[in-house]
């Protein structure tokens, strides 16, 4: 948790490739309050789906208050939501503007009615062919900022936040979401 021990780690991709691949290493990287000196490749704060660089989408959005952007604005004070009874098993992704090795999901639900209890993480280069990299049965859903570890050792454009368990009849809302990795 040292911030010149993080700041050694960030600045040698061959140490953190090695102490990312390793579960341990992992959760005390992602856990440091120093994380994004290692982590130091994220969604930038989003002013519309394509500024100022990347593009957020999604499966689907309630209108144009409620766009995929919100969720990567950094602002509590909007959200990305999707239509009531209408996408039962909604995404929301990112394209980097380069290829990225994501090691952390950090995320916020907005609204406890709009809960969920399975999702997964998928890395694309294509934005077609998705390939999972965490899979997330048993989420307590909770209106608090979740911050999930994941060993990955692969470089994807698109990354996809997709909800898989849909309990309610609601549609879906994120306060924040952020991919954290490496290049």
């Amino acid at each position: 948790g040292d911030a010149n021990a993080m700041t050694y780690i960030g600045a040698n991709d061959y140490c953190a490739d090695k102490l990312l691949a390793n579960s341990s290493w992992l959760n005390a990287i992602c856990n440091s309050t120093y994380f994004e000196s290692v982590l130091n490749v994220k969604v930038p704060t989003m002013t519309s789906n394509t500024t100022p660089s990347g593009e957020a989408s999604s499966s689907s959005s309630l209108g144009s208050g409620y766009l995929p952007y919100k969720a990567f604005d950094n602002t509590y004070g909007t959200y990305w939501t999707t239509p009531d009874r209408s996408d039962l098993t909604p995404w929301i992704q990112y394209e980097f503007t380069e290829k990225v090795k994501v090691n952390m999901v950090s995320f916020q639900p907005e609204d406890t009615n709009r809960r969920f209890n399975a999702y997964e993480v998928l890395g694309s280069n294509d934005g077609s062919n998705f390939t999972p990299v965490l899979t997330v049965t048993d989420y307590s859903f909770s209106t608090e900022i979740e911050k999930k570890p994941m060993i990955n050792n692969t470089s994807y454009m698109y990354w996809r936040f997709h909800i898989t368990n849909n309990p309610t009849v609601y549609g879906m809302s994120i306060r924040e979401i952020q991919f954290y990795g490496r290049a």
